[in-house]
């Protein structure tokens, strides 16, 4: 399989452009890679490592725009790849600083870190931020996060996160980019573990219903964090939610009010996708 990782945000489109060429390898083409945010840099390592787990053999093809490859190898997507891809393309040596209150490089998640997590993320916010929009921007990675950590488990490849903060000086809109990825069951066999949810019969219809309040694959007193996260974000500031399981996107825009688009998708992926961005008002 080749997945071809060429433009500005290629992971954040509804279609994934892959050819079914050779079973037995994942290529992830980035050579025509202009511009990468924290959607791509962990869907890059969650494919990666999912595809390893399998036994399938992996290549990861640099950007040809040296600014972009650098950003690849700073956020740690070299580094995690390394002992489970072949890396073809030059590669620098950096020297990094801290950047800790603008960045968070893809890290592995577990429930050993995950609280650890959040808690620096929300620093990041705070940093950045204004107080409303942090906060709304604290409690949605904190869900996402969870949900990661809870629907990954039954994936061995595991989940990752990485996040950027925004100051506006270009675009005049403070902001933060946060996404987590897994490889685990996914949003539709997630719910239907609820026999409540048994009748839900494709994955455009679960991320519908995983977006609407009470909604769980539990049957605790779940399923408010998602409706949660969208409320508290439009209190909080301009958001977007895109959320990505199976065959099917979700886009969530959040302003005055939701504006919700689902749809099926040509390449599925294994497990949960999610892109949260959350920017002053």
């Amino acid at each position: 399989m080749l997945i071809d990782l060429s433009g500005r945000h290629p992971l954040l489109r509804s279609e994934i452009s892959a050819s079914f060429i050779d079973s037995d390898q994942l290529v992830l083409d980035a050579r025509r890679l202009r511009f990468a945010g924290p959607q791509e840099l962990t869907a890059i390592v969650t494919l990666a490592s999912s595809a390893s787990t399998d036994g399938r053999d992996v290549v990861l093809r640099m950007p040809d725009d040296e600014d972009v490859a650098s950003y690849l190898q700073r956020m740690n997507v070299v580094d995690l790849l390394a002992p489970i891809a072949t890396i073809d393309g030059t590669l620098t040596s950096q020297r990094r600083v801290d950047c800790s209150t603008k960045l968070l490089e893809v890290t592995a998640l577990s429930p050993g870190n995950a609280d650890s997590i959040a808690e620096s993320l929300g620093r990041m916010g705070e940093s950045q931020l204004s107080n409303r929009t942090a906060m709304a921007a604290f409690h949605g990675i904190a869900e996402l996060i969870d949900n990661a950590v809870t629907h990954g488990r039954a994936g061995s490849s595991g989940a990752f996160v990485a996040a950027q903060a925004y100051s506006g000086l270009t675009s005049k809109r403070p902001g933060l980019e946060f996404a987590v990825c897994d490889a685990g069951i996914g949003v539709l066999p997630h719910l239907r573990q609820n026999p409540t949810n048994a009748y839900i019969a494709d994955d455009e219809t679960a991320l519908r219903r995983a977006l609407v309040a009470g909604v769980t694959g539990t049957q605790q007193m779940r399923g408010y964090g998602l409706s949660d996260l969208l409320d508290a974000t439009r209190r909080g500031g301009v958001g977007r939610l895109v959320l990505r399981s199976g065959s099917a996107i979700a886009s969530v825009v959040v302003r005055q009010k939701r504006i919700i688009t689902c749809r099926n998708v040509t390449t599925p992926i294994r497990g949960a996708w999610a892109w949260l961005r959350v920017r002053v008002p």
